[in-house]
């Protein structure tokens, strides 16, 4: 008996991006190919490198979609290879995300040929040990997830030490000297004060310390995150796939010298989540407001959802710790509890002395006051309008 498959797709969320792939999906089904392979890395390769190693002989046809504005045509590319009975699909996004299906009936064949993409598509690294990957994850509207990859200058934590409380620093220089395997305190990290105090530095420097066995991911809409459970697991299954990410592999072992320093990390990728300025969902209230938003981080830093899952989650706050919810400050959960102020006049003074300028400092500041008077070109600021009260007497 034959058999009849239909598929209807609804443009207005398939859109103009989605018309190889569903190409791609529809041919696999008319043709009954059976064997499916995909993987998906974050490389700096080009697709001219991926051309060269499918067999021009075999290849019936190649469909292209690239954008025409020249500006874009480095960001993103679609390119589908029909070789009649084995098709392949590579989607390169954000000029670094590479997305690569196939499908065939003959799977050694298959597995040769997503193998040789893999080997011409190597995981990013960076030769500078001050710029780091970062994914930039979000939702849209039609419910689809998206990642971007950037690079991001970061500051060593010897650069930036200076710019911090005494227990705030005590605090973040254990975070940045740790290294797998790491003790199971928790998988939570939360970065508490008032804006200006340094918490956005301290992230790159974080990215910056862990960057040999830490792939850093940014959450730039984390109501979303945690509102959606599909949006969750997506990221989170992502970015922890071992063979996907922008971690080199290095050799496992706490980098003690220079030696150690040039070696790699075997074992199971990490992955960081990040999300700033994170409110809604941290506070003691939280429950009530924010839905089933709390239920999903306390389950994924430490609950079901989190097991074997080499994740780990830091959320920043301008909240003071005594308005953060206690189930996520336990121990067993929270791995970092680190709030930030503003420095002392005295720590005010150590930082003066190492600028260049040696600015005078009175009394207590944030650290953004303190670069703010080392700036030649200071904020425009007005102030309101006051209008002016009286009475006048007319000639």
């Amino acid at each position: 008996m034959d058999t009849e498959t239909r598929i209807n797709f609804n443009l207005d969320n398939c859109g103009i991006y989605g018309m190889l792939p569903q190409t791609f999906s529809q041919a696999a089904i008319d043709r009954g190919l059976q064997e499916i392979a995909s993987f998906d890395v974050t490389s700096e390769a080009k697709m001219e490198a991926v051309i060269k190693v499918i067999n021009a002989d075999a290849v019936k046809k190649v469909y292209t979609h690239t954008p025409t504005d020249e500006r874009e045509k480095g960001q993103w590319q679609y390119k589908f290879f029909d070789l009649g009975d084995t098709l392949i699909l590579v989607n390169v996004t954000s000029r670094y995300n590479w997305d690569v299906r196939g499908a065939s009936n003959n799977r050694k064949s298959l597995d040769t040929i997503m193998e040789a993409i893999k080997k011409v598509t190597p995981i990013m690294k960076s030769e500078d040990p001050n710029i780091v990957p970062v994914n930039f994850w979000a939702i849209d509207t039609q419910g689809r997830v998206t990642c971007r990859t950037r690079r991001i200058s970061v500051p060593s934590w010897s650069d930036v030490s200076f710019n911090y409380t005494a227990k705030a620093r005590a605090g973040l220089e254990s975070l940045m000297n740790l290294w797998p395997p790491l003790e199971d305190n928790g998988r939570l990290m939360l970065w508490h004060g008032i804006p200006g105090t340094g918490k956005s530095y301290g992230i790159r420097s974080l990215a910056q310390a862990w960057q040999k066995w830490c792939a850093v991911n940014y959450i730039v809409d984390p109501e979303k995150f945690f509102g959606n459970a599909d949006y969750m697991l997506q990221v989170v299954l992502q970015s922890a796939d071992e063979k996907s990410g922008s971690v080199p592999a290095t050799e496992v072992g706490p980098p003690d010298d220079q030696e150690d320093r040039e070696r790699a990390y075997t074992g199971h990728p990490w992955s960081l989540l990040i999300m700033e300025d994170s409110d809604e969902f941290l506070t003691a209230d939280a429950k009530q407001r924010s839905g089933q938003a709390m239920s999903r981080l306390l389950n994924l830093t430490s609950g079901f959802i989190g097991q074997g899952l080499n994740t780990l989650v830091l959320i920043t706050t301008n909240e003071p710790v005594e308005g953060i919810h206690k189930a996520l400050q336990r121990e067993g959960r929270c791995m970092a509890n680190v709030e930030f102020g503003p420095l002392t006049e005295e720590e005010g003074h150590e930082w003066a002395g190492e600028q260049i300028s040696s600015p005078i400092i009175e009394g207590s500041h944030s650290i953004a006051d303190l670069y703010a008077l080392l700036r030649v070109h200071r904020q425009v600021r007005t102030g309101p309008v006051k209008p002016k009260m009286g009475f006048a007497v007319r000639s």
